[in-house]
């Protein structure tokens, strides 16, 4: 029975042999176990097959015998699927082999599903990761007609995808195209992606986000993009809704200053019509004073005459003057009242006048007139 699995293993361990190859030559004879330690069936088969260096890097690996079969096998179906065009199965074993057993021609076959599902960009990422883990893999050897294979796959595969130079304005922001994540800035290598519209996202703390539709063409093309990023108060002042807000504001603006000018300008010229109209009102209460002043002097005049007559003097004689007395002394007060209302108007007008000033508040000049005292009374608050 020992031997039959032996025989199992044998033909198992050498179908696998084209992929997983090892490292060294092969020994016929097993190692000394040891002391106290006894190898399986399945390790003595090992140690056949790859040599006594195989079980000590595949435990530094921290992968059991027992699971390296399992990829192997898994790696063997995997294989038979890309043959069978079966790309979306055999990736998935494949992987799934990976997952147990990081050998990079994994990564090789791996790429190949993802050509085979015409993925060009990600089978490109797996043959450049097959070349990169290949310089470091010790458990197993790497062919170098699958070396050579892989970089005649890159070279073609660099020739027909369009590439992105990005450029961004600040570094250690993060890039990622298509909802992946693509690196950090600032980026010295192009990004290969495939013909047609791709959504561009750069993400950095303390920034707006950027976000942008592109659209490359050409095989082999090198696009070149600049990115600016700006902060949320820059972004927000070059929305769209910002500029038509602002410049609603500064209409507005422009209209209210419009309308303080006009404003101004009609109110300068009502003050210069009241300042018209109150010169106007002194003048007539000047010439209104001086005839009272006048008809107050011919009052006196006729009364002096009346009181200075004699006391056997006919009042046919002296009626007259005191006619004129009474006219007189009517058309003075007459004359006065008149003078006091074109002076009492002319202050009016006068303050309608004055211009506004910021230190005075409520001033007001009006005329007084009572049985003992005529003159202006003038009140202000600050």
């Amino acid at each position: 029975m020992e031997l039959n699995m032996s025989r199992s293993l044998s033909v198992l361990l050498f179908a696998a042999a084209f992929l997983l190859t090892p490292a060294g030559s092969a020994v016929a004879t097993d190692p000394e176990p040891a002391a106290g330690q006894e190898l399986t069936a399945l390790e003595r088969q090992l140690n056949s097959q790859y040599g006594p260096e195989f079980l000590p890097r595949l435990k530094a690996l921290g992968v059991a015998p027992k699971d390296y079969l399992y990829a192997s096998r898994l790696t063997l179906v995997g294989i038979q699927k890309v043959q069978e065009n079966d790309f979306q199965d055999a990736r998935f074993l494949l992987e799934k082999a990976y997952s147990i057993v990081p050998s990079p021609n994994l990564l090789y076959w791996i790429g190949m599903t993802h050509l085979g599902l015409e993925d060009t960009v990600r089978a490109r990422a797996f043959f450049l990761r097959f070349l990169s883990e290949s310089a470091t893999w010790k458990l197993t050897a790497i062919k170098p007609d699958l070396l050579a294979a892989t970089r005649t796959e890159i070279a073609r595969l660099e020739k027909v995808l369009p590439r992105l130079k990005l450029s961004v304005s600040h570094a250690e922001a993060k890039v990622y195209l298509d909802g992946e994540f693509v690196g950090q800035t600032p980026m010295a290598d192009p990004i290969y992606l495939t013909q047609g519209p791709h959504q561009l996202i750069v993400i950095k703390a303390g920034f707006a986000r950027h976000a942008a539709r592109i659209n490359l063409t050409g095989a082999g093309r090198t696009t070149l993009l600049t990115v600016t990023l700006y902060t949320e108060i820059e972004h927000i002042r070059r929305t769209k809704v910002f500029r038509e807000t602002e410049a609603s504001r500064v209409e507005a603006q422009r209209r209210y200053l419009e309308t303080r000018r006009r404003m101004a300008i009609d109110a300068q010229r009502r003050r210069a019509t009241y300042a018209k109209w109150a010169n106007i009102t002194l003048i007539s209460g000047a010439v209104l004073a001086t005839a009272s002043l006048t008809f107050g002097i011919l009052m006196m005049h006729y009364d002096d005459n009346v009181e200075g007559a004699p006391p056997d003097t006919p009042w046919t004689q002296i009626s007259a003057d005191q006619e004129k007395a009474d006219f007189f002394r009517t058309t003075t007060i007459a004359a006065l009242g008149a003078t006091l209302l074109s002076l009492g108007v002319s202050t009016w007008f006068t303050q309608l006048a004055i211009p506004p000033r910021s230190a005075l508040r409520n001033v007001s000049v009006m005329p007084l007139a009572s049985p003992s005292t005529v003159g202006f009374t003038v009140s202000f608050g600050f």
